[in-house]
């Protein structure tokens, strides 16, 4: 078993998303496509979250939301295979810091089958992503992927909210 790459879980969080006053997702598949990249928004994704407690990493939706410490954080590391669109984030409380959707633009294929635990790739496959999206065939997959050194960078800097657990390399 490799501990070089881990799948980002969370802990859960009621949340819900919204965008423009509605559930996009729902209605035209705006949220999912700016969560796969193939929707580069300009203007911030209106969330509103409920009981939220401040965590830097989180799942929501079809994505994963990230703080403005976890991005300070990993582009200071000058990690590969991401980018960020802006997120309103409306809460009962005021949070005074930024969010934002975390874009995995790194690809790497899964042996097997994608639901099998733990996954695992094969390193020859691996696209040199520090983030990366496993693909099952063509189909692209909701699993994102880090490398150890993103991990330690998250630990080192405290960054709340997320469970990293090892996949198998081969």
């Amino acid at each position: 078993m490799s501990d070089e790459f881990f799948r980002i879980g969370t802990r859960d969080l009621p949340v819900q998303w919204h965008a423009n006053g509605k559930f996009e997702q729902l209605v035209d598949g705006t949220l999912d496509r700016c969560f796969d990249g193939t929707l580069i928004r300009k203007q911030p994704l209106a969330m509103v979250l409920k009981g939220l407690r401040r965590v830097d990493i989180t799942m929501a939706g079809p994505g994963t939301m990230i703080s403005e410490k976890a991005r300070s954080i990993f582009e200071r590391g000058g990690f590969s295979g991401w980018r960020t669109f802006p997120i309103k984030l409306k809460t009962k409380r005021s949070l005074k810091e930024k969010f934002f959707g975390l874009v995995v633009t790194g690809r790497t294929p899964v042996i097997g089958d994608i639901f099998q635990k733990p996954e695992r790739i094969k390193k020859k496959n691996w696209d040199g992503s520090d983030f990366f999206l496993l693909k099952d065939g063509e189909r692209v997959t909701g699993v994102t992927v880090v490398t150890k050194r993103v991990v330690e960078a998250a630990q080192r800097a405290g960054l709340s909210g997320a469970v990293f657990h090892p996949i198998v390399a081969e």
